[in-house]
């Protein structure tokens, strides 16, 4: 699959970049973030809930009047070029793929069954770019309009749902409801960093000392 072309991307500047941190960065995920490809806004909210951090973050693009968030988690690492691919495809929010970090290191992403309960999709397609019921936010590329939708119809975006899951799976069943769209280009490949550093193609790489 196509990486991109220049004509598919808009100016970088109106990309604010999103990351919740809930203790220490791994100084992996510093040089990652210091590598990226980008030269607008950085939010990184330090607190103890998840779902407020990033709820500050999704007020703060509203404010700036950015274009697009890139949501990027602290313990997850990818392609200098994330944003200029993901952003290329023109969809309203398009994640990368990555995988849990602990056994059985599966994809963070979800299809929803004829039980209508979210599965993780196992047998997805390898380097295309396809749609998904559900998916975390650890390199999640999402237009603000997303958000400005999603928070005029709930009043807020991230606060949980009961019985949905994580802050994440609760944004999304909102944006569903605003009649969005997820999808996933599995040619844009994350790693997860606990211990180890899992990626999709489950090659586990030892964290440095």
């Amino acid at each position: 699959m196509e990486r991109y072309r220049e004509g598919d991307v808009c100016n970088m500047s109106k990309v604010l970049v999103g990351m919740p941190v809930m203790g220490d960065m791994n100084i992996e995920a510093v040089k990652c973030l210091m590598q990226l490809e980008h030269d607008g806004q950085v939010d990184i909210i330090s607190n103890s809930l998840v779902y407020d951090a990033r709820d500050k973050i999704a007020m703060d693009a509203l404010a700036s009047e950015v274009d697009y968030v890139m949501w990027l988690d602290s313990d997850v690492i990818y392609p200098q070029d994330i944003i200029k691919v993901l952003m290329s495809r023109d969809k309203d929010m398009v994640t990368g793929l990555y995988y849990k970090r602990t056994a059985p290191f599966s994809p963070c992403i979800y299809t929803r069954k004829d039980d209508d309960k979210l599965y993780t999709y196992l047998d997805y397609p390898e380097d295309e770019l396809f749609k998904v019921d559900a998916a975390g936010f650890g390199c999640m590329l999402m237009k603000a309009s997303v958000i400005k939708a999603v928070h005029k119809k709930f009043g807020g975006c991230f606060f949980p749902v009961n019985g949905i899951g994580g802050e994440d799976l609760s944004f999304i069943k909102r944006a569903s409801e605003c009649g969005i769209e997820v999808w996933c280009d599995s040619s844009v490949k994350c790693g997860h960093m606990g211990q180890l550093i899992v990626m999709p193609d489950k090659n586990i790489i030892q964290m440095p000392e």
